[in-house]
């Protein structure tokens, strides 16, 4: 007998017996655990970036590979030992800071996305919406240049994200 040929009485019998018939088959839920961060390493890596390590001069539109650190929730975080990844010199302030904007090698597509190319041909997507503050301690070594073109393009797409 098809379900909407039952009653009233009878679909609630249904869904009874359903549900009461699956439940020993269904897993309970297990509690989903977030992966813990361990800050403490990445404090004594900032630590030594704030206290030791001296500002490299910089250009925009270069590309560097940055100390981004162990960040909270969404925040684009830099990996292995260094906490880095790389990073598009956007704007320059002065020789002490700029705005950076992280790069990932995954093609991605959006308006929070744009690709840009630099060295060899290396094709990466800059994370327009993870734009931030950094000091020029943080940078560690230099990797390329993006293309004028590419950069413009990068331009209009963040004065875009900041005008809607």
């Amino acid at each position: 007998m098809a379900l909407t040929a039952l009653s009233i009485n009878g679909a609630k019998y249904f869904c009874r017996y359903f549900v009461l018939r699956n439940l020993a088959k269904m897993k309970p839920y297990a509690k989903i655990q977030k992966p813990i961060k361990d800050f403490s390493i990445w404090h004594k890596r900032k630590s030594y970036l704030h206290n030791d390590k001296n500002r490299p001069f910089f250009h925009e539109r270069e590309v560097w590979w940055c100390s981004l650190g162990a960040n909270v929730g969404f925040e684009q975080d830099g990996t292995g030992k260094r906490f880095d990844r790389p990073v598009i010199i956007f704007k320059k302030f002065n020789n002490d800071i700029f705005w950076a904007i992280p790069l990932t090698s995954k093609l991605k597509k959006g308006k929070y996305y744009s690709k840009v190319c630099f060295g060899n041909d290396i094709k990466n997507t800059a994370i327009l919406s993870q734009i931030r503050l950094v000091d020029a301690k943080r940078l560690l070594d230099k990797v390329g240049v993006i293309s004028a073109s590419d950069y413009s393009v990068i331009k209009k797409a963040i004065v875009s994200l900041v005008e809607k």
